[in-house]
């Protein structure tokens, strides 16, 4: 019990803080729990609390206890984490700090058990992702698989100057479908990007137009998850 304390950190979705203790005492309080503890400056540098080590924490907003919650979890350099939803109310440059320590840790071996915020973060920091629906693993396997796994069409978007008849492009080979949003706006579906994008590429050197914003989309985690459980993720 008190060996395995020491190597893992654990962040719950909701954590509860002294909040008659100023920044700097809570750290030196959780640091005390331990026989090793990183620099707390350090931490604070990473999540841009410095300016509040003297602050109480009753002070700081829900979003700066988020952050001083992150940190707490990561003040023993443990070996093994469970994270979840550590981003939850964090600000866009202290996610990116947050996403960079995660990366960090996985890069050097560490074991990282996270529950997402949103499916971004599990695709952008998960080397597996597991699918539970009402308490039971009913998808397990890498994002990209996953992904890979559905019969999800290609969705090309891009631009043009001028005028283009859809039909142009329905006819292309390895198109199933094009939109026109009447704007110079155009969408193709396909089963597979690259046929298409040649075929596109070719049109647009015959008729001598420009593409513009070209953008290729597949199946997302959100995809999948929807159609294995039938439902959208809850926040």
């Amino acid at each position: 019990g008190y060996e395995l304390k020491q190597r893992i950190g654990i962040m719950l979705q909701e954590t509860s803080l002294y909040l008659d203790l100023r920044v700097g005492e809570l750290l030196r309080l959780f640091a005390s729990y331990y026989r090793r503890a990183v620099d707390t400056d350090a931490l604070l540098e990473m999540i841009g609390l410095q300016e509040k080590r003297r602050a109480f924490v009753r002070e700081l907003s829900g979003g700066q206890r988020q952050r001083l919650a992150f940190i707490l979890t990561l003040i023993n350099d443990p070996e093994l984490l469970f994270l979840d939803e550590p981003t939850a109310g964090l600000d866009p440059q202290s996610r990116r700090a947050a996403w960079e320590w995660i990366a960090r840790a996985r890069e050097e071996g560490k074991p990282v058990f996270l529950t997402p915020h949103d499916i971004e973060e599990a695709e952008a920091l998960c080397d597996r992702v597991a699918i539970i629906d009402y308490g039971k693993i009913i998808a397990l396997d890498t994002p990209k698989r996953l992904m890979a796994s559905l019969e999800v069409e290609q969705r090309i978007e891009f631009v043009i100057e001028g005028a283009l008849d859809v039909v142009r492009l329905e006819a292309m080979p390895g198109v199933t479908k094009a939109l026109d949003d009447g704007q110079g706006a155009f969408t193709i579906y396909a089963p597979e990007a690259q046929p298409a994008l040649k075929s596109l590429i070719t049109l647009a050197e015959t008729e001598g137009f420009t593409l513009r914003g070209l953008t290729v989309e597949g199946a997302t985690l959100e995809d999948v998850f929807i159609q294995l459980t039938g439902r959208r993720i809850r926040a």
